[in-house]
């Protein structure tokens, strides 16, 4: 049985904090570029929380990839401790050439 996705948004500071719990796959990752629609439109700092994060396949890693594409000039800050599953993926993917990666 695999884990839902949970989402959760605050404004934090100026920036945007989605943060994302379980899995990341085919069947959600659409969901999270939902969630930053609104900071993107109005070109906001977004951060991206990973910590909880238990499960992310190419979908979830692409979707990610888009909306720091779409947040330029802003940098979208990946947090993720090292060690973690998805700290794995964004280094195995080398997400700091194209996000801020941080422990928490």
């Amino acid at each position: 049985m695999s884990e839902l996705l949970e989402i959760g948004c605050r404004d934090e500071g100026g920036a945007f904090r989605i943060t994302l719990s379980g899995e990341v796959d085919l069947r959600n990752a659409k969901l999270i570029e939902a969630a930053a629609t609104d900071a993107l439109a109005e070109q906001r700092p977004i951060v991206i929380d990973l910590a909880a994060v238990s499960y992310i396949d190419s979908t979830g890693v692409h979707v990610i990839r888009g909306l720091a594409r779409r947040a330029e000039p802003l940098r979208v800050t990946l947090v993720a401790p090292a060690g973690s599953i998805a700290r794995d993926v964004l280094d195995m993917i080398d997400a700091g050439s194209f996000a801020e990666l941080a422990e928490a």
